[in-house]
């Protein structure tokens, strides 16, 4: 998300208009969810995406109009995806509906976008607020909702606390006015302990996915970024035992431990139970499981700690090779961010 806003900052530095698109309402099955964005440029390119098809190609068109006249700040498109010969479908036929607001920038937003890529830059939430409503057409078409700025009726604590542990996009309405608010961070972060085959091979696949993969392991000939190019970070701890508490992990943190023996995994595991990671998961069989967990409870752990760890770890596809094991475990990775955890 970072790159995205970067880039709609670039292009507004340079003197060009954008516009910005927005899912603000999906019903039904659709090719993308609600707060879905995509920058349409002055040359025609685009930066991200909104499912593609007849609908994204009107979408472009609306920007591209919104961007040649220059007054009207925003127009909104609706789609029913239901019926092919309808021309309201525009031929896609997922069942659902959505309705998308189509938002002109110009160079003087530049400032709020700047802000936006700070935010993400420094890991702090923001949330980008949409007016919605025809009698909100000519006031500012995106509202920033951070630690300093914000409505009298909308705040940043407020809105955290509505959002959730991975949150959300909603749809806000106070004193009689309406708004869209999309939340903006940074991807969620998965710490990988161990840096063997699988953990290689499962990086590539969770980064293509939209996580920030962080590895850590104890030997500098495998931490590194030779190894690892999708890394967003590389950790070398003189050793697994006692290195968890330098990371500061959070609920919105996930945990993969597939260190090279099962004693440094337990251990892995011990420190890791002792924060409040949102998942964690452990590569091994249920026999290994079985063990470690054993031990755990002999040392004072208790059932309510060992329920949170996902071991085996990944849907079982029947994977085999690092690979197919990587795919299996970024498959349950992105069914935890879905479900908020």
């Amino acid at each position: 998300m970072q790159h995205f806003f970067q880039q709609i900052e670039e292009r507004l530095a340079k003197g060009e208009p954008v516009g910005l698109a927005i899912i603000v309402h999906q019903k039904g099955s659709t090719p993308r969810d609600a707060g879905t964005m995509m920058a349409v440029f002055a040359d025609g390119a685009i930066a991200g995406t909104i499912g593609g098809g007849f609908a994204e190609a009107e979408v472009m068109e609306a920007a591209r109009e919104l961007m040649k006249q220059g007054t009207l700040r925003r127009v909104s498109r609706h789609f029913a995806m239901t019926d092919p010969r309808s021309a309201s479908s525009m031929g896609m036929v997922c069942g659902g509906q959505v309705e998308i607001l189509v938002n002109l920038l110009k160079p003087g937003d530049r400032a709020l976008f700047s802000r936006v890529v700070e935010h993400i830059d420094h890991e702090k939430s923001c949330f980008l607020a949409f007016p919605l409503g025809e009698e909100e057409y000519h006031q500012d078409q995106v509202v920033l909702v951070d630690a300093e700025h914000g409505l009298v009726d909308m705040d940043r604590t407020m809105l955290q606390s509505r959002a959730g542990t991975f949150p959300r996009p909603m749809t806000f309405s106070e004193h009689g006015r309406t708004w869209f608010v999309c939340p903006v961070m940074g991807p969620p972060k998965v710490y990988f302990f161990g840096a063997g085959h699988v953990s290689r091979a499962t990086v590539e696949i969770a980064a293509l996915a939209g996580f920030a993969p962080i590895v850590v392991d104890d030997r500098t000939s495998l931490a590194t970024a030779e190894f690892f190019p999708r890394a967003t970070s590389i950790h070398c701890p003189s050793s697994f035992y006692d290195c968890v508490s330098s990371f500061s992990l959070t609920r919105r943190d996930l945990v993969v431990i597939a260190s090279r023996v099962p004693q440094l995994d337990k251990v892995l595991l011990e420190q890791v139970l002792a924060t409040s990671a949102g998942f964690v998961g452990m590569l091994g069989s249920v026999r290994k499981r079985e063990a470690i967990f054993a031990d755990l409870l002999d040392k004072g752990l208790t059932q309510k700690d060992l329920d949170r760890v996902h071991c085996p770890l990944g849907v079982s596809i029947g994977a085999r090779t690092p690979q197919e094991i990587g795919v299996s475990i970024v498959a349950q990775l992105i069914q935890a961010r879905r479900a908020g955890l």
